[in-house]
């Protein structure tokens, strides 16, 4: 049975240590779920998501909003499905 590498999460990812740690696990060749608020704007983020490949999934996410939350974790989890 092939190893399957861990997957994170890492919230506020578009900038900032946020950034650093996406950049951090990928280089540990981890997968990667990253959040942040506005995905379109996150150039850096964006920039990782193109060399990383299937190991990087971005996710809009507000964590006062509710209904984003709950989108967020659906989107994650139809991701990281196949991982179980």
């Amino acid at each position: 049975m092939p190893t399957i590498a861990p997957t994170v999460l890492v919230t506020g990812a578009s900038r900032g240590i946020g950034l650093e740690f996406v950049r951090a696990y990928l280089l540990e060749g981890r997968r990667v779920i990253a959040s942040c608020r506005a995905p379109k704007r996150a150039q850096a983020l964006n920039r990782l998501a193109e060399a990383a490949g299937a190991r990087l999934q971005i996710v809009a996410l507000d964590e006062a909003d509710t209904a984003s939350a709950t989108s967020a974790a659906g989107s994650a989890g139809r991701w990281a499905a196949p991982l179980r």
